[in-house]
């Protein structure tokens, strides 16, 4: 605890001497995605207070396994669970890339109203394209996340046979990652 005083403290100090806060590193991350990937709410609740752009949190909440923090924005401030970003992808992308079943169990009892909604196969994000046409299927799979692996296959939503643009299916994937 003593160390995440001290950052928040040192965040608290460069803020003070005009630190700029919306710097964008060469990956296109900004000073929030990193916040969110260490964890420190102290300095997400003050980026917030600053107005900053939330854009792409979820995702990297997702891929770094910050729980809490992913359901606080899907609560206040992303609502739509299969959002999908040209440059982070979706939530349920970057949960497979980190093979994070708990954002898959999450997402599943996201959204879902009514049983007729879970029958009628209304989590789309599951198998979700992105530009590429990866979805997180194919994601699990070029990772090796076994697990996201079988808990997508064992939805009956992912489409094994699915190709992304070049004509690519997880099974392809898997042949040449070595999986």
């Amino acid at each position: 605890e003593l160390s995440l005083v001290n950052f928040s403290n040192t965040f608290k100090f460069l803020l003070l001497n005009d630190a700029k806060i919306d710097c964008i590193d060469s990956n296109e991350m900004s000073l929030i995605h990193f916040a969110i990937a260490g964890g420190n709410t102290e300095i997400i609740r003050i980026l917030d207070q600053n107005d900053v752009s939330f854009v792409g949190t979820p995702q990297i909440a997702a891929q770094y396994h910050r729980h809490d923090i992913l359901e606080w924005l899907i609560d206040t401030k992303f609502h739509d669970i299969s959002l999908l970003d040209p440059k982070f992808g979706s939530i349920a992308h970057n949960a497979a890339i980190s093979n994070n079943l708990y954002v898959f169990n999450y997402l599943q009892t996201q959204g879902n109203d009514t049983e007729e909604q879970v029958q009628n196969n209304e989590n789309k994000w599951i198998d979700a394209p992105n530009s590429k046409g990866l979805t997180p299927l194919h994601y699990a799979v070029s990772n090796g996340c076994f697990d996201t692996v079988y808990y997508l296959i064992s939805t009956n939503k992912a489409d094994v046979n699915k190709t992304d643009s070049d004509l690519d299916t997880p099974l392809h994937i898997a042949s040449y990652s070595g999986y």
